[in-house]
């Protein structure tokens, strides 16, 4: 998150609800395509956490940019790889399995294995929501603006969001059918790993994209090429998940 500035005014601050628009798409389309239906009040209170807990995180990743990176001028590219894999990737991704491990997971509604993915992606979004209201609020000045911020970053950002905790959240409903704790605890630890690896590996793609911009404004093969790295890992990825989620159905 970036830091807050305020420049969202009058019938800007009307419109901000608007940035909230994606995650709710999202989690319609998830429980839509549930096999199970799962209430709406429970989905909404992990999604509610998600938003809570954005702010520990935020202050988790200000120490680690304050520890990998320092001096954001001039930093190290082993201090840049650790705080966009660790102090970005895995604080938040590890976060959002907080919030399901604590808040969902051993109560009544938890009961399919398709719930893993679901309140891992109602998680992300409560976390996406907020982190889109912050961006809109700091960055737009209109209506305008914000309905932009909030397609941009849905189509980006909260998808992002969305397919790396899913990802995570389908390694959780493997794990869910094993008997061992050892296996268990392997198959949390995989999808941790891979959420964090493609979260990170956006967050690579797009501060490159933020570094040429400013650099060429906004112009150059570098961005096109960055952009384009970017629409194919969501794209795959978010294939590989609805099949994933898909596959959890109970066979019929």
């Amino acid at each position: 998150m970036p830091f807050f500035t305020l420049s969202c005014t009058e019938g800007c601050l009307l419109s901000l609800p608007l940035a909230i628009l994606p995650s709710i798409l999202w989690i319609a389309f998830f429980y839509v395509n549930a096999t199970h239906r799962e209430k709406i009040v429970d989905i909404a209170r992990i999604a509610s956490w998600g938003v809570f807990i954005a702010i520990p995180v935020t202050i988790i990743e200000l120490g680690f940019q304050w520890v990998f990176v320092g001096d954001v001028r001039a930093p190290t590219p082993i201090g840049w790889f650790l705080y966009l894999f660790v102090g970005i990737a895995f604080v938040e991704e590890f976060a959002k399995y907080v919030v399901v491990r604590t808040k969902a997971m051993g109560r009544q509604f938890f009961n399919q294995p398709q719930d893993a993915v679901l309140y891992m992606v109602a998680s992300a979004l409560g976390f996406a929501a907020i982190e889109n209201i912050v961006y809109a609020a700091a960055l737009a000045e209109t209506g305008s603006d914000v309905l932009f911020i909030a397609l941009q970053r849905g189509i980006t950002a909260t998808s992002l969001h969305v397919i790396a905790s899913a990802s995570l959240g389908y390694f959780l409903a493997l794990s869910l059918r094993a008997d061992a704790t050892r296996d268990r605890f392997k198959m949390v630890t995989v999808g941790m790993v891979f959420a964090t690896m493609l979260h990170g590996l956006y967050n690579t793609f797009i501060i490159n994209i933020e570094r040429n911009t400013v650099m060429h404004d906004g112009l150059g093969a570098s961005i096109a090429f960055s952009w384009a790295l970017v629409v194919v890992l969501l794209a795959l990825s978010c294939a590989v998940v609805l099949i994933a989620f898909r596959a959890l159905a109970p066979k019929q």
